[in-house]
């Protein structure tokens, strides 16, 4: 239960808004493709297997997030060649699979992205293909994008009525961060869910990226822990805009 709770904790934190990519400054680039390389080496000195499984679902979530898409798929091979236990294997696929997938989504890469959702399907057993979670995750992308209109079009592909609650939330809560209230209105009257109709429409600012000195990271014990130490470097400079 314990590295569930963290691995929705890390989910949410790979899944906040970050600058476009294209912003984020050679330097910061260099320093983000180091924490990684450093996170990734210290999955060897970890030997609790869930540990090892939730810390490369977040290495692969965050190498996504920079816009290192093959190097992310191959870490969910990783996880699948790795980690003997079948439902804490599924687990770390599916939500590796689904960060992927948003980041594809937001990159423009939408039928990258609907692929994805459908290989995550396939490993979480999702009945009728593309995992409903994904592509809610996809369309709050393309909405986060401003492609208002294909992320509806993804919603009205889910034939479940909460999971496209929760996606028809997302594309809102993008609206409205946007600006757009009364498109954040119009998209909101389809959600059918009453708390979550009213979350759409509530403006919540993003926590500030957590700020960890690189000395003390380096100074944690080897293993889960420097590595997480390392992608929160990472994810905060994801998520950190560039001075102007």
């Amino acid at each position: 239960m314990k590295h569930t709770i963290v691995a929705a904790t890390r989910l949410a934190m790979c899944l906040a808004l970050s600058p476009a990519l294209a912003q984020v400054t050679p330097t910061k680039q260099a320093k983000i493709r180091l924490y990684l390389d450093a996170a990734l080496k210290e999955i060897g000195n970890i030997t609790d297997e869930d540990q090892k499984s939730v810390c490369l679902e977040y290495i692969a979530r965050t190498q996504a997030k920079a816009g290192q898409v093959p190097a992310a798929l191959q870490t969910v091979e990783r996880i699948q060649n790795e980690i003997a236990r079948e439902r804490r294997r599924i687990l770390s696929m599916g939500s590796a699979l689904r960060g992927i997938a948003y980041a594809q989504a937001k990159a423009g890469d939408v039928p990258a992205a609907l692929g994805t959702a459908e290989k995550c399907g396939k490993i979480v057993g999702e009945a009728g293909g593309r995992d409903l979670f994904a592509l809610g995750l996809v369309a709050k992308a393309q909405a986060e994008a401003g492609d208002v209109a294909g992320a509806i079009r993804t919603a009205e592909t889910i034939n479940h009525t909460r999971s496209k609650d929760y996606a028809l939330q997302g594309v809102a809560s993008a609206q409205l961060k946007a600006g757009d209230m009364p498109g954040a209105l119009r998209t909101a009257e389809s959600i059918k869910d009453a708390k979550l109709k009213a979350d759409a429409l509530r403006t919540t600012a993003p926590p500030p990226p957590e700020v960890v000195e690189e000395s003390a990271v380096a100074s944690r014990p080897p293993g889960h822990e420097r590595c997480n130490g390392y992608l929160d470097m990472a994810n905060a400079l994801l998520e950190t805009p560039n001075p102007k």
